[in-house]
């Protein structure tokens, strides 16, 4: 959880001690608002010239005029939606099989809902799984 200010007489929290990354199994997510706030934090010394709090505080004024408060926000429940076995082994497997499905031809070409009709019979993922996955993941956007 972010601390309620980034900037403290003589201190300014960026990147990673900020929260700015974001883990989610293999995905990581934020490196670009670490960065950024590295620069915005850099810009706020150079123009404040010295380190008092309300010089500094103007740090916090510019990370929630950039890009980075406002789309971590809009990622901040990204690992909800990304992380256990479904995004990350069920997925992935199901699409393989659809796709296979989908781009194999024996007597005549299939459609995409016959591949689906396959892929549903034999992956171990039901249409309502499916669905019920999709319907977390926009719950959390």
């Amino acid at each position: 959880m972010a601390p309620p200010s980034f900037s403290y007489p003589g201190l300014l929290i960026v990147g990673d001690a900020a929260g700015f990354l974001m883990h989610a199994g293999v995905l990581i997510r934020g490196v670009d608002f670490a960065v950024a706030s590295g620069v915005l934090a850099a810009e706020t010394i150079k123009e404040a010239g010295r380190p008092d709090a309300d010089a500094l505080a103007r740090y916090d004024d510019k990370l929630k005029a950039s890009f980075v408060l406002r789309d971590l926000l809009a990622f901040k429940n990204a690992d909800k939606v990304l992380s256990g076995q479904f995004a990350f082994d069920t997925l992935p497997k199901f699409v393989n099989s659809l796709l296979r499905n989908y781009f194999t031809i024996e007597d005549r070409p299939p459609t995409l809902a016959s591949a689906l009709k396959t892929t549903l019979g034999g992956g171990g993922v039901t249409l309502t799984r499916l669905l019920i996955n999709m319907l977390n993941a926009l719950a959390y956007l």
